[in-house]
């Protein structure tokens, strides 16, 4: 073979070895440009289901916040709360519920809810008013169930006697709140309200003063 024809077939050689390459390359980015705008467009997914449920979260705190401002203004209307509709629903909003409840011999459950609402405003359907609040039972897990918990710890823990720490508005949870309300100045109900709440809190910061915080 001569020398002209051994050159030519080298340039041959190395121009098909550089086309072979060329493709590979090209072959190989194809796969990893399509993977990372993959990657793309699932992060966009992400975030755009992220915000959808930001954005749902938002709109749902909006609607308990205006139920509990609805139920705020009706239960100050009937004298059973005494704070200003701020949508927050606090310990004296439980507590105003739960009174309405007992009254209005519903189920006592201390939650804000729509159904509540319509009550409210529509007025109760022939229930009759409920004499006492004694051995009435209260929806377990529910606001009421926690409220009623807390309001006996604090009696006892201020030295009333109130029975067992149970979920239920037992008689010697009634006596014992009479007694808290006798001795500090406030109708004697016997029953669960915002005002008994406020009044609670008050003694029982003043007691943990006294005690040094114990």
């Amino acid at each position: 073979m001569s020398p002209q024809r051994v050159k030519t077939y080298g340039w041959l050689f190395v121009a098909m070895s550089a086309s072979v390459l060329a493709n590979l390359l090209l072959f190989q980015s194809r796969p990893v440009a399509g993977v990372a705008h993959n990657a793309d467009s699932r992060a966009l997914r992400a975030n755009a289901a992220t915000v959808t449920a930001a954005s749902a979260v938002a709109r749902s705190a909006d609607q308990v916040a205006d139920t509990v401002r609805v139920i705020q203004r009706e239960l100050n209307d009937l004298n059973l709360y005494p704070g200003q509709p701020d949508g927050k629903a606090s310990p004296l909003v439980h507590a105003a519920i739960v009174a309405y409840e007992q009254a209005q011999a519903l189920p006592i459950t201390g939650e804000p809810t729509q159904a509540l609402v319509r009550d409210l405003i529509v007025g109760p359907s022939g229930r009759a008013m409920q004499a006492s609040a004694q051995g009435l039972g209260v929806v377990a897990g529910s606001a009421a169930d926690r409220l009623v918990r807390d309001i006996r710890q604090k009696l006892v823990a201020l030295g009333y006697p109130a029975g067992q720490v149970e979920g239920r508005l037992t008689v010697e949870l009634s006596q014992g709140i009479r007694a808290f309300e006798r001795e500090n100045g406030m109708s004697q109900t016997g029953r669960v309200s915002a005002q008994l709440v406020v009044q609670l809190q008050r003694s029982a910061a003043a007691f943990k003063s006294r005690s040094g915080g114990q």
